[in-house]
């Protein structure tokens, strides 16, 4: 007669079994093709991983110190509130990530971007556009990847905030129509540049990710279309 503890038994043997029958983790290597670290990038670079909030979470304390130490300064110092408040871009493990510090707006701005030209050879893959915030991702005939989005500031109702994974890339400081701008530069090539720069009328941060050097991305961003 087979009891619940016979069966018990044959279930923590037959686990047992398979688990010895896998390799040894250290002896199991696998690199993943360029065309699949190229298709997932977009999902890579936006993505909300556990791993990043955990990171926030840590510096939440160090946060409130830095906003109770400031709050006088601030005070008296309009420049300072100017600079202190607005789009703030945060180092977070391997990510970049961008969100809005300031007061909050009552309703969200209604405005939207557009490319009027795109780099030849790009077939829609994704697009999405609501009121807060847009992503319009091409890809070309060799599989490389090109988007282009932007994100509203925060507002009573809604929350903004988003990850770039920018690895080892190198940032630097550029213009974009007269408003400095934030440039990552992934010197291997396989995972392309980043621009992100915000538009000094509507506050609404932009960016452009795409297998292209400075010059055509900052041309690009440049060209963009605000349309109301």
């Amino acid at each position: 007669m087979l009891t619940e503890e016979i069966l018990r038994q044959a279930a923590q043997e037959a686990g047992q079994a398979i688990a010895e029958s896998f390799p040894d983790p250290e002896d199991c290597h696998h690199e993943f093709s360029l065309e699949f670290e190229r298709k997932m990038k977009p999902i890579l670079r936006r993505a909300r991983y556990q791993g990043v909030y955990t990171a926030l979470r840590r510096t939440a304390c160090v946060l409130v110190v830095l906003v109770l130490s400031c709050a006088t300064w601030l005070g008296v110092d309009a420049q300072a509130r100017e600079t202190f408040f607005g789009w703030v871009s945060q180092r977070v493990e391997n990510a970049q990530r961008y969100f809005f510090s300031g007061e909050l707006a009552e309703e969200e701005t209604s405005v939207h971007y557009s490319l009027p030209v795109l780099p030849s050879g790009l077939q829609e893959y994704h697009i999405s556009v609501t009121e807060h915030e847009a992503s319009y991702i091409y890809i070309d005939e060799k599989g490389f990847f090109f988007e282009f989005g932007y994100l509203n500031q925060d507002t009573v109702s809604v929350n903004t905030d988003v990850f770039f994974s920018t690895g080892d890339a190198k940032q630097k400081a550029v213009y974009v129509n007269g408003a400095i701008a934030d440039l990552y530069i992934d010197e291997s090539g396989s995972t392309g540049n980043l621009i992100v720069w915000r538009d000094t009328e509507t506050n609404i941060l932009l960016y452009i990710d795409a297998y292209l050097d400075e010059e055509t991305l900052i041309h690009l961003a440049e060209s963009v279309l605000r349309e109301f």
